[in-house]
């Protein structure tokens, strides 16, 4: 495993003015490849879709010396001049004070940010994190969009010391090794570890003395997966069928990806926009409210929720274990878990199912596209400007079926172990759109370049092209 990172917070929420405040220590190790003289932090909450939220900085040090600091881009970045060279494989001591208030309404990037004090809380990009590093572009300080995850982050380990009034149950990534409660304060201190990951993602459950969160438990894979809802959304049975998926899934990954991270993992509900499920390290966040419309566990919510967690739970490994730039490659973590979650339901339920399940919900919305007119290059970045709809059913649709056609060329054995060097050779490291086809290309011992071009590059695919997919999926 490579020499990370590690980061380590101690903060205080008052959920009443949605403040949290804490101090950050950063272990850095230079794993850029190059000398460096000045650092980049992301400050994502003082974007301009999140309103009223904002991250503040004060007496940033490094290596015990106060530096200069200032802001950038919309103040979503701070530039710290380190006053000395860090080479390469050299670590420094970066260390702050911040106070990050947590938006008051926000439906930007699906909701990862915000809630309120009576129901509980989504903290994700929440305190200032290292910028991540391309090899060809160096620091990666784009402005982040009101759309899907802005993180781009190197994987690092992370000790939390997190003080929350006694009202919540704490939730999300790694290991929660300590709980100690203030009795004359009311105040819980929750101590989290976790191995390498990309986030420190955390869920503040609301739970009254009554019990308000039904939580069950199960271990799979080696792990303990935990499902917690509010009593009001715990339909009978839901939690059960969360975990009935997840014995399903987590072993059927660990065998095409490697070892899951975290010894713990928390699928919990979450009031989401746009989007009825988003994955964080050690945690899924699943809408029940979207997944299960018609409000009880009938077989439609049961496929819905099937689909979408599968989905999910795919991305503990793509873009969390495995990373990549999910601003500008999209269709790396999207496209490539949506055609995973296929094969994965397949294996699980059989080819009919998972044939219905490509062609309704991961081609039907492109089949749409190109019926009307419209085709678009899957390989492009998300902006502010960009038509989401429109992206959104290139990157996972599109992209999905480009992938499905690589392992129509390929064969599913090369196609699998294609995947499981890609995820040996870039496990928690950063990985681009080459890489992901030079590991196909050394499985199947195959040229894919007009392939891959063809579907991630080019915007002339027809129905017929689709179709012929979607007519080889069940006979390959």
């Amino acid at each position: 495993m490579p020499d990370h990172s590690s980061y380590t917070i101690d903060v205080d929420f008052e959920p009443v003015s949605r403040l949290l405040a804490g101090e950050l220590v950063l272990d850095w190790r230079n794993n850029t490849g190059q000398v460096q003289e000045s650092l980049y932090f992301r400050l994502y909450p003082n974007a301009p879709h999140y309103g009223d939220g904002s991250t503040g900085v004060s007496e940033v040090t490094v290596d015990g010396q106060a530096v200069d600091a200032r802001l950038l881009l919309d103040r979503t970045v701070l530039e710290l001049n380190i006053g000395h060279d860090v080479e390469r494989d050299d670590r420094a001591e970066i260390a702050m004070t911040f106070e990050t208030v947590v938006p008051s309404t926000s439906d930007a990037s699906f909701g990862i940010l915000g809630g309120d004090p009576g129901a509980g809380w989504q903290l994700a990009d929440w305190f200032p994190i290292l910028a991540g590093w391309e090899d060809d572009e160096g620091w990666y300080l784009d402005p982040p969009t009101r759309f899907g995850d802005p993180t781009y982050a190197d994987s690092a380990t992370f000790d939390l010391e997190f003080s929350a009034p006694d009202d919540y149950e704490v939730l999300g990534s790694g290991a929660t090794v300590e709980e100690t409660v203030n009795l004359v304060t009311d105040q819980v201190t929750t101590i989290i570890e976790t191995s390498p990951g990309r986030d420190l993602t955390l869920s503040l459950l609301f739970d009254d003395e009554a019990g308000s969160i039904e939580t069950t438990e199960r271990s799979i894979a080696g792990s303990a997966v935990r499902v917690s809802l509010p009593r009001d959304e715990a339909l009978p049975g839901l939690g059960a069928a969360m975990l009935e998926i997840a014995a399903e899934t987590l072993p059927l990954y660990e065998t095409w990806f490697g070892e899951h991270h975290d010894r713990e993992l928390d699928i919990v509900a979450a009031s989401l926009s746009g989007a009825s499920g988003v994955s964080w390290h050690g945690i899924v966040w699943l809408d029940v409210d979207a997944i299960a419309r018609d409000g009880q566990l009938s077989d439609r919510t049961l496929d819905t929720l099937r689909f979408v967690l599968v989905h999910e739970l795919a991305h503990q490994w793509i873009a969390g274990i495995v990373g990549s730039n999910n601003n500008d490659h999209g269709f790396m973590t999207e496209g490539l878990a949506n055609i995973v979650t296929v094969l994965a339901i397949r294996e699980a339920h059989g080819v009919e199912v998972a044939d219905r399940v490509l062609r309704t919900w991961v081609a039907g919305g492109y089949l749409a596209m190109l019926e009307s007119g419209i085709d678009g290059v899957t390989d492009a970045p998300v902006t502010d400007e960009s038509d989401i709809v429109t992206r959104s059913q290139l990157i996972y649709g599109k992209g999905a079926l480009g992938f499905e056609a690589i392992r129509q060329a390929i064969g599913n054995d090369a196609f699998f172990a294609g995947l499981a060097a890609y995820a040996t050779e870039y496990r928690f490291q950063v990985s681009n759109p080459n890489d992901l086809l030079n590991a196909f290309e050394d499985a199947g011992s195959v040229d894919l370049d007009d392939l891959w071009s063809f579907w991630f590059d080019e915007e002339r695919t027809t129905l017929a092209d689709v179709d012929a997919i979607l007519t080889g999926f069940a006979i390959h």
